[in-house]
């Protein structure tokens, strides 16, 4: 059987939310999975899943591993417990020679700056959920049971972890009908050292073709905004960034949406079981359910289909045959393996998001080479991609 390595987790041990986004994928999604998983997870529970992780690694001599402590809202799980499970990390991993890394993916609004030094001191990576400009963020990103906007209480939190010294990173959903100048002039404004840009939950069972277009001029004018930044605190954005380093030839800057890449991650929910990592709603019915790290190796899960795909989500095993003929699957990868989803097919078909990411590979391709010296362009024969022929 091929070796089947998992390098993170998912972590989603807080199984509630003190926001009620519009778009959640998780307690607003068609499945019920989450409904009845306890709240916070135990601590028993966390140290089967770090007895796991060491398993794991020592069985594949893994010296470096991450784990995202995600949710629901991480932060509701408090100082003091998040106090208990650095003590439990030490306990488990001290003497084992492995590093393990952590992060913290919140929506930003219970930071505070006992939060902000704890998470300083431990070396504990935060990642903030925030959608960019207040009118845009709070449509979507609502205080739960309520229609009240989170932008002011966020960017407080985000304000007081900088004051902590630390790096900001945010993850930013895209919303095609905000203003990409005032988007990325938000991003300079707070000091955002990089910004990852997520496309919506999206699959064959909800999608409108009407939307590409809109997305794809949306991410090409942020594109040539944020490519025509000189200035010194200019933040990183991806997919730019990487589908720059593919385009180049890096394919070590693949990850789960773009590239060639194995994806070795996968999600743990906070009563232990064992999951796909990405939106719940396309695996409701083809996904095996009885994984959970207090019975299971992760090398176990791999005996079932669906944790293989997800592994080889952008190998020709996986991908559709349209997608292994296109011209540009080395940097595509074929998408999230979610966003492929069809009642009929099930994941054998292209990303909903194909044409987006055929217009935008296309552009950053075009810009990467009319930014070429014409000798350097020349030596390499350089062809410019023609969206008509992908």
């Amino acid at each position: 059987m091929k070796k089947y390595t998992v390098y993170s987790v998912i972590l989603k041990f807080v199984n509630t939310c003190n926001l009620g986004c519009k778009y959640c994928y998780v307690f607003k999604s068609r499945t019920t999975r989450y409904e009845g998983l306890q709240k916070i997870i135990s601590f028993e529970t966390y140290e089967a899943l770090l007895d796991r992780i060491v398993e794991h690694c020592e069985q594949y001599d893994i010296k470096s591993f991450a784990i995202v402590f995600h949710g629901g809202e991480p932060l509701l799980f408090g100082i003091e417990n998040f106090k208990k499970l650095v003590a439990l990390n030490e306990k488990k991993i001290k003497d084992t020679g492995i590093n393990i890394g952590f992060c913290v993916q919140t929506n930003g609004t219970l930071m505070n700056a006992e939060f902000a030094d704890f998470f300083s001191k431990n070396n504990i990576q935060v990642g903030f959920s925030f959608d960019g400009y207040e009118e845009i963020h709070n449509k979507n990103r609502v205080f739960k049971n309520s229609e009240k906007g989170s932008y002011e209480a966020v960017r407080k939190g985000i304000e007081v972890y900088k004051a902590a010294q630390q790096p900001i990173d945010i993850l930013s959903v895209i919303n095609e009908n905000s203003n990409p100048s005032r988007f990325y002039e938000e991003l300079k404004g707070i000091g955002v050292n990089s910004c990852s840009l997520l496309l919506k939950d999206a699959d064959y069972t909800n999608w409108d073709n009407a939307k590409t277009q809109p997305i794809a001029n949306w991410l090409i004018a942020l594109f040539d905004i944020w490519c025509n930044d000189t200035s010194d605190n200019k933040p990183e954005i991806a997919p730019f960034t990487i589908l720059i380093n593919l385009l180049l030839g890096f394919e070590e800057k693949s990850n789960d949406s773009f590239g060639r890449r194995e994806n070795t991650s996968i999600t743990v929910l906070s009563d232990g079981q064992i999951r796909v990592t990405g939106t719940e709603d396309e695996f409701e019915n083809v996904q095996f359910h009885s994984f959970n790290v207090k019975r299971n190796s992760f090398s176990e899960i791999f005996e079932e289909k669906v944790f293989r795909m997800y592994y080889d989500l952008h190998s020709d095993d996986v991908l559709c045959k349209i997608c292994q003929k296109c011209k540009i699957v080395d940097i595509c990868g074929g998408g999230t393996l979610s966003h492929r989803y069809s009642k009929e097919n099930y994941f054998n078909n292209p990303t909903v998001y194909c044409d987006v990411m055929k217009i935008l590979t296309t552009y950053i391709q075009h810009s990467l080479i009319d930014k070429m010296p014409v000798e350097l362009r020349e030596k390499l024969k350089l062809q410019k991609l023609n969206i008509s022929e992908l």
